[in-house]
């Protein structure tokens, strides 16, 4: 998964002048973010395409459940770190 913080290495204060490497790394650190979110975003697509070949039971691991009176709880594997968490009543 992508890391969700985008960290600039250098910051600028109006009314200095800024350094071109500097301004440069800045706009890499976007770019390199930006290229994070869009494999994860593939990944996310990769993993529904897969689901909707599958029958229902095939879809999910549950590595979790309780059943009580009224509801359920379960936490269900979807795909190798994808986990839903679910809770029926």
């Amino acid at each position: 998964m992508a890391d969700t913080n985008l960290i600039y290495p250098y910051t600028f204060e109006g009314g200095k002048k800024a350094v071109a490497s500097e301004v440069n790394a800045n706009f890499d650190a976007v770019r390199m973010f930006a290229n994070g979110i869009n494999a994860t975003l593939s990944d996310i697509q990769t993993a529904i395409a897969d689901l909707k070949k599958k029958t229902t039971r095939e879809m999910f691991d549950i590595y979790f459940s309780i059943t009580g009176e009224t509801c359920r709880f379960q936490l269900i594997k979807i795909k190798a770190n994808i986990f839903v968490v679910a809770f029926f009543v």
